[in-house]
């Protein structure tokens, strides 16, 4: 690690000057090391969530990483949420296996980059907040339709029925307007 990336991680999260370096940030480093592929994806997560190498690993990432590999996520995507998306293994446990499993329960492919997607956005989101958005898209329409509906019908049907998305009745009007 150079001294800026030192410095950046450490700024970050002061509390790892308290922490040992032999009992927790070598280990969580090696755990790293071991799972991403080069340091600098190492360094790079540590840079995203100066954290990830302040709690314990054995307690910590490594519960994370066995539930995601239990659920058949490849390597590859599980060091892709870690490098990226570190903070989304922050949350409770408990709350990380529900994630995945409703994730699961959608369809989605575990081998997949949406998988591991989704499993960051429903972890950050909360229950609520998943449910409020999901109601946006509950069934897919089937793109013949949407051509041979009055312009009135396809207002009700895809644009004004969703009070949590204002924003898709001016998206329509302004394109309807650039249109013209």
């Amino acid at each position: 690690m150079s001294n800026t990336d030192i410095a950046h991680i450490l700024c970050g999260c002061p509390l790892l000057l308290g922490r040992s370096l032999e009992n927790h940030i070598t280990p969580n480093f090696n755990l790293l090391s071991d799972l991403l592929p080069s340091d600098n994806k190492v360094i790079a997560a540590a840079r995203n969530d100066p954290f990830i190498l302040f709690r314990h690993g054995d307690r910590y990432l490594k519960p994370f990483i066995t539930l995601l590999q239990d659920h058949g996520v490849p390597r590859t995507q599980i060091a892709s949420l870690i490098c990226n998306w570190p903070r989304s293994i922050g949350v409770c446990l408990n709350h990380f296996r529900k994630c995945v499993e409703k994730v699961r329960e959608m369809g989605y492919d575990p081998c997949s980059a949406e998988f591991t997607r989704s499993v960051v956005v429903l972890s950050q989101l909360g229950k609520a907040g998943w449910e409020r958005k999901n109601k946006l898209i509950a069934k897919k329409p089937n793109l013949n339709t949407l051509f041979v509906y009055s312009e009135k019908l396809f207002l009700e049907k895809f644009v004004n029925c969703f009070d949590e998305a204002p924003q898709l009745l001016k998206l329509y009007r302004d394109q309807s307007d650039l249109a013209k």
